[in-house]
């Protein structure tokens, strides 16, 4: 199986929505269809969507909801720890909106923090990996036969600081 990573700004046509942008978005992104939905965080929610609810935070919540329902897709939430200092109040009321979300992220038990770039990419991996071997059946005959099965997954959902892209086999 291949992966298609399918990016909003590139990939959701342009046109009316009664929701939106975000309405067209989500239907196009198909969160429901996904099997694993991935939050990222640094100091920003990303661009606010309703009242004071980021898409990204809309997306996560969506997938949250739809997991209650389906116990699918599994959604997976990364904070980044490295330090920082606020610029202005606006960038200090922004963050602290990103770590009130955090908090409640982290209550059910689906956030994780990194401290780099690097550490991200280690703890994604890692994590992806031990869902392969949590959901997909097979018999060990060697990393290959893995990590094909980790590229077949259906969809994984990756929502950036207001970037969201899907990946799924084509």
């Amino acid at each position: 199986g291949k992966i298609k990573v399918v990016d909003w700004k590139t990939d959701v046509p342009p046109g009316m929505d009664e929701h939106g942008p975000q309405g067209k978005s989500d239907r196009c992104l198909k969160i429901e269809d996904a099997h694993i939905v991935i939050g990222i965080f640094w100091r920003r929610r990303g661009t606010l969507f309703e009242g004071d609810v980021s898409n990204t935070e809309h997306e996560l919540r969506e997938a949250i909801g739809l997991w209650k329902l389906n116990k699918s897709p599994d959604v997976w939430s990364y904070f980044c720890s490295a330090p920082a200092t606020p610029q202005t109040s606006r960038e200090a009321d922004e963050w602290s909106k990103v770590l009130q979300f955090k908090d409640e992220v982290f209550r059910l038990g689906l956030g994780r923090e990194y401290e780099s770039t690097s550490a991200f990419e280690r703890q994604v991996r890692n994590d992806l990996l031990k869902f392969a071997f949590r959901e997909i059946s097979w018999e060990p005959q060697g990393a290959s036969y893995l990590l094909y099965s980790v590229a077949a997954a259906k969809h994984i959902l990756m929502a950036n600081e207001g970037c969201t892209e899907i990946v799924s086999d084509i």
